[in-house]
């Protein structure tokens, strides 16, 4: 084999000697100047030196240069894996977590709705705490999102849904203090039993906190915007949403049958400011502000409200509060006596105390409290937002 490889090395040298003589001799038609050899006498020795053990095998690469043009000013890179397609890569901490990011449009549809009519459904849910959780599913994935009607817009939790295309930041405020700034993604369609939307815009904000507290996947807020021109009921005790969207025509005269008996409930009216359910209870005298607010789990108090109003609360003790951002926030909780809510009296109503200061910044408009699910829990309860009214059960 030694002997083999010498010859080859020989024949090698004999032939690069013969084409270099009849280039110089004229022996023979000359190459073009920059034409390269039909093959590399130059590698082709290295080659045959390193089967001999005298020529380490990355010299190989080094040694000749490349006749291409395009690749004659340096090494070419090797091409790695995309991100959009290979499988390897998650989306958000496991791919078994979250949506799949794929190539096509993210679609959310709510798949335990059940449709009673074009303009009709109803939404079963489940309750952790005070929380309302339902079910959906976002491209091949099961989680819940949380109704909650103190969140203006759609919110996506940033866990599951960060490799979708961003636009838009915006600030939110909360009950912490803490103003969080979201980017914007774009649902291509939400299917929300009867009703469907199509390029919604929602906000990206990390929920992991919330997830961390209740021990489930929790995949978003449905906020105000997808029920504007809604009638919404809640029944606590059957656990079932009832969603009736209105077209023009009925906008004015449509009543649900849960409204036919007019003694079983009272009627107050709301106000819409920036998506937001603004009802106005009354203290001694004093017209307070507050959200209707069935994500939030205590109903909440400005702290920065009148020495008067104070008068009519106890405080009983000192707590730790989470908002929809990760900050956190120490706050007083106590009761508030003789509250009314329109023509219903609330004889004690649950409170914590904190700043809201920065809801005002936030929203451009300040609130005095938000009336949480504590309370609205107690009752089978129903907004009609065409017409600016709320519904409560006696």
């Amino acid at each position: 084999m030694r002997a083999l490889s010498l010859l080859i090395c020989l024949v090698g040298l004999l032939v690069c000697c013969h084409i270099q003589a009849r280039a110089v001799c004229g022996g023979g038609p000359k190459p073009a100047l920059r034409q390269p050899l039909p093959f590399s006498p130059l590698k082709y020795l290295l080659s045959a030196r390193y089967h001999l053990g005298l020529v380490p095998q990355p010299l190989l690469a080094l040694q000749e240069p490349s006749s291409d043009p395009v690749r004659s000013n340096g090494p070419s890179q090797p091409a790695g894996p995309s991100r959009t397609t290979d499988p390897s890569q998650p989306t958000g901490p496991s791919r078994t977590t979250g949506p799949s990011r794929t190539t096509g449009p993210l679609k959310i549809h709510f798949t335990q709705a059940l449709i009673i009519d074009p303009q009709t459904c109803i939404l079963p849910f489940t309750r952790v705490g005070n929380l309302i959780l339902i079910q959906a599913q976002a491209d091949t994935t099961t989680g819940l999102f949380v109704l909650d009607t103190g969140t203006p817009n759609l919110v996506l939790n940033l866990t599951y849904f960060r490799r979708y295309p961003t636009s838009n930041p915006i600030e939110s405020g909360g009950v912490t203090g803490a103003i969080t700034t979201a980017a914007q993604t774009r649902v291509d369609s939400l299917t929300l039993g009867a009703m469907h939307y199509y390029h919604q815009d929602a906000d990206l904000v990390n929920l992991g906190h919330l997830e961390n507290t209740k021990g489930v996947k929790i995949f978003g807020l449905l906020g105000m915007k997808l029920f504007e021109h809604c009638e919404l009921i809640i029944d606590y005790d059957r656990n079932l949403v009832f969603l009736h969207q209105m077209n023009r025509k009925e906008a004015s005269t449509y009543q649900s049958e849960w409204l036919t008996d007019t003694t079983a409930y009272s009627s107050i009216p709301i106000d819409m400011e920036q998506d937001k359910i603004i009802a106005h209870l009354n203290l001694k005298g004093k017209k307070l502000k507050f959200v209707i607010d069935s994500g939030a789990e205590s109903s909440v108090l400005d702290s920065r409200l009148p020495n008067k109003v104070f008068e009519s609360v106890i405080i009983t003790r000192r707590v730790h509060l989470n908002g929809s951002g990760a900050q956190g926030v120490d706050a007083l909780y106590g009761e508030v006596k003789g509250l009314q809510l329109g023509e219903l009296p609330i004889p004690s109503l649950p409170v914590l105390i904190t700043n809201l200061q920065s809801m005002c910044d936030a929203y451009g408009n300040c609130i005095d409290g938000m009336l949480g699910t504590d309370y609205l829990s107690q009752h089978k309860i129903g907004f009609n937002f065409v017409t600016r009214k709320m519904y409560l059960w006696k």
